[in-house]
């Protein structure tokens, strides 16, 4: 998720926006920045505390990625297993972040941009990126997952990711890669994932804020 707080007017006043998964992820072969992911799970409870926001907003992109279960086995995004798992833990995690009644809005999974087609080899061997360009698959069953329970709780909300970057209908390959090319701006997001902030992080502000007042409710409609 993405890690940011930011204070807002109006009351309740923050607005607490993410972390990261708090759980082991498994990366790749030369990254193991994913062992401490458990880790933000303290640094959001003490967030959560000390702040005690009406709204949660959570945007992941992590979500088909390999995993490790609490005994330490290696999950894999194919499994049933896996599956299971990610349904049982978003379920813990929305009950955690609106246990003291604020409301959760999550951001679905947007589809990678081409421009992951340019980093090196090497990192598009990852399980991470290969899983991301070729199996579009998990990116759409975590959102499906999201959807269902936020069709059964008040308190959960979904916004569309794709609509801040991506045109409606087939990506432009390879797997469901959609072009967010800007022009002689290149990239809306240079490496497929990430936002070039310089250039488009207040286009993407814009673009994302209206929708995610609306899907708390805190706009002129609330929208699920």
């Amino acid at each position: 998720m993405v890690g940011l707080f930011i204070k807002l007017d109006g009351p309740p006043p923050a607005y607490f926006m993410g972390g990261a998964l708090a759980f082991r992820l498994e990366f790749g072969p030369a990254d193991s920045t994913g062992k401490d992911c458990p880790s933000v799970l303290a640094v959001q409870s003490e967030m959560l505390a000390q702040y005690r926001p009406g709204v949660v907003l959570w945007w992941s992109r992590h979500e088909g990625i390999d995993r490790y279960a609490a005994n330490g086995t290696l999950l894999i995004p194919s499994t049933e297993a896996f599956r299971e798992a990610q349904k049982r833990d978003f379920i813990a995690a929305a009950d955690r972040f609106t246990a003291d009644g604020a409301t959760l809005v999550v951001v679905l999974t947007e589809r990678p941009g081409v421009g992951i087609m340019t980093r090196d080899q090497r990192t598009r061997a990852y399980p991470l990126i290969r899983n991301m360009v070729y199996h579009d698959e998990y990116r759409q069953h975590f959102n499906q997952i999201v959807k269902e329970v936020a069709a059964t709780r008040s308190n959960v909300r979904t916004i569309d990711g794709d609509s801040l970057f991506c045109a409606p209908g087939p990506g432009s390959g390879p797997g469901a890669l959609c072009d967010d090319s800007r022009g002689s701006q290149g990239y809306l997001r240079p490496d497929g994932s990430h936002v070039n902030n310089d250039l488009f992080g207040e286009q993407v502000s814009a673009d994302l804020m209206p929708q995610f007042e609306r899907a708390s409710g805190r706009g002129a409609s609330a929208a699920r």
